[in-house]
């Protein structure tokens, strides 16, 4: 558990990431939604091709997106 802890943490001191998952709170866009999750993948340290597999997009669409 004290992983997931951490990570937990990361996320709370992470001004970056705390303004995308402000924006993925306040964003009624289907579309929107779906970036706001590609960049807070990006910002969590992912690589294309998970993320492409998390929502579901082409990589080369991912990359194109960040």
């Amino acid at each position: 558990m004290a992983r997931i802890d951490k990570i937990f943490e990361a996320d709370n001191s992470n001004p970056e990431i705390q303004a995308v998952k402000e924006a993925i709170k306040k964003t009624k866009d289907k579309r929107m939604y779906q970036r706001y999750m590609v960049i807070l993948y990006h910002l969590k340290g992912y690589i294309n091709v998970d993320i492409s597999k998390m929502v579901d997009l082409c990589q080369h669409t991912i990359g194109i997106l960040k």
